[in-house]
């Protein structure tokens, strides 16, 4: 039986779980697979009931999950937050701890949409792919930078990284498999 830590978050996030629990009800019923589930707070949620964006807690239960459902963190309830504990350093600290190496992210042009692209109907018109996004290490985890003035008194927040030798084997190895699924 498969462990799930299932984490619904703010906005649009407990909306998302609902139905994503009503799947695994089903599943399980039908047989389709065995899942056991445990929920817990994680983000602005869980930072207006306990002050932190996650718990040691629920890092613990992430730990000891086979897998982790997440819905969604952050609103503007929580813009006055402190940098530390605001709603997306639960995500960041899960992703950051766990060693979390990709994100998936389908991407659908649906027809009514598509003359909103700034791309040519002809080049999205019935588009569907995934994107698969690095997301421990690099620009993603860079520290914040001072806030400078530029000429037109935009703020300009540069951001620096530099590739480890980790990050570019594991980016090496991701292309190689990559590559040899699709050949």
């Amino acid at each position: 039986m498969a462990k799930l830590l299932l984490l619904p978050g703010d906005g649009i996030g407990p909306e998302v779980m609902a139905e994503v629990k009503r799947l695994i009800a089903f599943m399980n019923e039908n047989g389709l697979g065995r899942f056991e589930t445990e929920e817990a707070l994680v983000g602005g949620s869980c930072y207006d009931l306990y002050g932190v964006a996650i718990t040691e807690d629920t890092m613990a239960k992430a730990r000891t999950a086979d897998a982790i459902l997440f819905g969604a963190v952050g609103g503007p309830k929580w813009d006055g937050v402190p940098y530390d504990v605001r709603p997306e350093a639960g995500l960041l600290r899960l992703r950051k701890e766990l060693g979390l190496f990709a994100n998936i992210r389908p991407a659908i042009c649906y027809p009514a949409l598509a003359d909103s692209s700034s791309l040519k109907r002809e080049v999205v018109d019935g588009l569907e792919i995934i994107i698969l996004r690095e997301l421990t290490g690099g620009l993603y985890f860079g520290g914040p930078s001072p806030i400078s003035a530029t000429a037109r008194n935009a703020r300009s927040t540069p951001r620096s990284t530099t590739p480890t030798r980790s990050s570019a084997s594991r980016g090496s190895a991701s292309s190689s498999r990559a590559s040899a699924a699709t050949s």
